[in-house]
């Protein structure tokens, strides 16, 4: 994922601007399949959608087949972040058969974890734990830093909701170790709001408040206001859940979210 700032936002507009002046159809698909991550990024779903189709359209007419692979797996994993799981599948399903037509590697182990999630969401956690296991070995073969800590990121959150609580704090250590290496503020975020929540299920709350205000601040850096909003509301059932219901309830309606919901530390970010 790209940088969804204002800034960069800026940036990717002049940049699509020039790819529909040239009317290359390779550039213009690399160009809107990041524009649509910067959508995607700042909250604009809908529109990240629609992105993300024209940027597979003008792959097509390029005939770039990993281009078309990375915009479906992208609208993939967008409408996962919407909890549309029949859509994310087929997404999922169709990108890997072309990333393993052609032989990429990164792609295919990406995706293949991508389904993972899906396989954790839809209640089927022991075949998730199971495939990241798998998927762990295959990045760490080919060398994908970025792409083993997103994997153990979400293998820690399957071994949580199992109970493995030890297992699953060892891989946010190794996931935390790998962000800090690579510079990525965005996964170091979704990384401490993970470990946040687990924390918050081993009634652990002071430490947990202290690490979610942590990502709370690099989401606001980053102007994800989705993300933003979840780990607030993680924040609100943490105070809530120290009987502090004063802090909970301005934490939820800083969120969005004007209602006292019940004590719920929600679904992990992913």
């Amino acid at each position: 994922r790209k940088d969804g700032s204002t800034g960069g936002i800026e940036r990717i507009d002049r940049a699509l601007g020039v790819a529909r002046a040239c009317g290359e159809p390779h550039a213009l698909a690399v160009v809107l399949r990041e524009r649509a991550t910067a959508d995607w990024e700042t909250g604009g779903y809908p529109q990240a959608l629609v992105r993300f189709e024209e940027a597979a359209a003008a792959a097509r007419a390029c005939g770039s087949e990993l281009e078309l692979a990375r915009c479906i797996n992208s609208r993939g994993a967008c409408n996962l972040w919407m909890d549309r799981f029949p859509e994310a599948i087929l997404a999922f399903e169709e990108a890997l058969v072309i990333f393993r037509r052609i032989g990429e590697r990164v792609g295919e182990v990406s995706t293949s974890g991508n389904l993972g999630i899906v396989l954790k969401e839809t209640g089927r956690v022991d075949e998730a734990i199971r495939r990241y296991e798998e998927v762990e070995r295959e990045a760490a073969e080919i060398g994908a830093a970025a792409l083993l800590a997103t994997v153990l990121s979400n293998h820690a959150i399957a071994l949580s909701d199992r109970g493995r609580v030890a297992d699953a704090v060892r891989l946010f250590a190794r996931v935390e170790e790998l962000h800090r290496q690579q510079g990525d503020k965005g996964g170091l975020a979704r990384n401490l709001g993970n470990r946040g929540v687990l924390l918050m299920r081993e009634n652990r709350h002071r430490e947990a408040l202290r690490i979610l205000e942590q990502a709370h601040t690099l989401f606001q850096e980053m102007q994800d206001r989705r993300a933003a909003a979840m780990n607030l509301r993680n924040m609100g059932d943490c105070h809530r859940m120290t009987g502090d219901r004063e802090g909970a309830l301005a934490r939820y309606r800083e969120s969005g979210e004007e209602d006292d919901p019940p004590v719920d530390p929600r679904t992990p970010h992913r």
